[in-house]
């Protein structure tokens, strides 16, 4: 069987779940703490993929990147 898709979704979306249970379960849904952090994952996984797409370009492109 093919469980491609599978593996996808479920790397994706699983680690979401995870932290939005533990934080919901631990502070409860009347703190904002939850929130932030939910908000702060989501926002970090819209913009991985498009600063790993700009450090490709720049080497594509012999652009010089800060290195550490």
């Amino acid at each position: 069987m093919n469980f491609h898709l599978l593996n996808f979704l479920l790397n994706k979306f699983l680690p979401f779940f995870i932290i939005a249970f533990l934080c919901f379960l631990k502070m409860g849904f009347n703190c904002f703490e939850p929130y932030v952090i939910m908000s702060m994952c989501f926002f970090t996984s819209h913009f991985h993929f498009k600063a790993g797409y700009a450090l490709a370009f720049c080497e594509a492109n012999s652009i010089p990147t800060v290195e550490k």
